[in-house]
């Protein structure tokens, strides 16, 4: 696989109303590869939504850059798709509207925005519900039409942000099996945030570990087990344990900071 996205020395900082400048990030250095399902894992405070806004180009890194396929990355491309936790459907809209938005925003022709939202209704397993408007769907069935939107478009990256983090724990576990479920069709190089250790293992090819004060990247882990995952199988279990003990050492390292 080669380098789809290269961050080199990375650091971001603000500045506060009292002209404190506070440093979210500092070195950070990443390669991301084509087709590679990677979670940036850490808890509040670490530095991985910044780190996943610079990436989306929401913001610009303070010093180092971050390149797509060699290219620096100066704004939103719609290359490059991102998804929230807040769904941001529109309630005006059908599915299959939310869905077919971004293909009328590129100028696809009637006929293939017809084609390429048959495609991903049925891709989500949401047929019966196309003409369905936001207010009446699951919150579930909604993160499933803001994926199908996003991938209607065949992004190259597919940026996901906690997407899953509002959902009761029966339908999270229904979602993370969703999302492997497409992109093991589509193949598309994701970054997914979390904080959850679980929801990591089950889903990335590698888990980058961030801590806090200023964020970077701790450790890089690779999930060497294949797919479909089971949550009780010893080596699931394992690598879960292996992650468990990090964020214990970072904990108290982090509390000794306030000390």
């Amino acid at each position: 696989m080669g380098v789809k996205i290269k961050i080199q020395d990375v650091d971001k900082n603000f500045t506060a109303r009292d002209g404190t400048v506070h440093q979210a990030l500092s070195k950070v250095n990443l390669n991301i590869f084509e087709g590679e399902f990677l979670c940036l894992l850490g808890p509040s405070g670490c530095g991985k939504t910044t780190l996943f806004n610079l990436l989306a180009g929401f913001e610009q890194p303070t010093n180092g850059k971050i390149l797509i396929e060699g290219q620096p990355v100066t704004g939103p491309n719609p290359r490059y798709q991102t998804i929230f936790q807040n769904y941001g459907l529109f309630p005006w809209r059908s599915v299959e509207e939310n869905i077919e938005y971004g293909l009328e925003v590129a100028g696809v022709p009637r006929e293939k925005r017809k084609q390429q939202v048959n495609r991903y209704v049925a891709m989500v397993g949401l047929e019966k519900f196309r003409h369905s408007h936001p207010r009446e769907l699951s919150g579930g069935m909604q993160q499933r039409v803001a994926i199908a939107r996003a991938l209607a478009v065949e992004p190259e990256v597919l940026f996901m942000d906690e997407p899953f983090g509002a959902l009761d724990a029966m339908t999270r576990f229904r979602m993370q099996e969703e999302i492997v479920r497409i992109w093991h069709e589509n193949r598309q190089t994701i970054v997914f945030v979390t904080h959850d250790i679980e929801e990591a293992v089950f889903l990335a090819d590698r888990i980058v570990i961030m801590s806090p004060h200023p964020g970077r990247i701790k450790n890089v882990i690779a999930v060497s087990m294949g797919r479909p995952r089971d949550r009780t199988d010893y080596d699931f279990i394992k690598i879960r344990d292996v992650i468990y003990k990090e964020f214990a050492l970072s904990t108290k390292k982090e509390l000794d900071y306030y000390i």
